[in-house]
């Protein structure tokens, strides 16, 4: 397990990260994070690419659009954080799955 702390040789802060970009949840979060900043810069301004990419906030864009929050800033960054929630909870997921699915392989040998 990667810890961050001050007794890791370079060797194995080295072989950390290279775990880390392994990981399907990492590439998931990049993916999600590239897509945010596409719509923040103004290129998505229908938001169908935020919406199509991430199921959560098709099934609640109803509720989205119909109810007004109190603060504008939570409503405005709302429907970023329910993307990288959603891309990163797949992501670990599947993560999850392939771990399972190697270890059952290791098991079995």
């Amino acid at each position: 397990m990667c810890m961050h702390g001050y007794k890791f040789s370079y060797a194995e802060k080295e072989a950390c990260s290279v775990r880390l970009i392994q990981k399907i949840s990492f590439w998931f979060l990049i993916v999600s994070l590239m897509i945010c900043l596409f719509n923040l810069l103004g290129y998505d301004d229908k938001n169908l690419l935020l919406g199509y990419t991430s199921p959560l906030i098709l099934w609640l864009n109803p509720w989205l659009t119909r109810n007004t929050i109190e603060n504008e800033l939570i409503e405005q960054l709302l429907p970023y954080g329910l993307h990288l929630f959603s891309w990163i909870f797949a992501g670990i997921l599947i993560d999850g799955l392939i771990s399972l699915v190697k270890g059952r392989n290791n098991s079995d040998r």
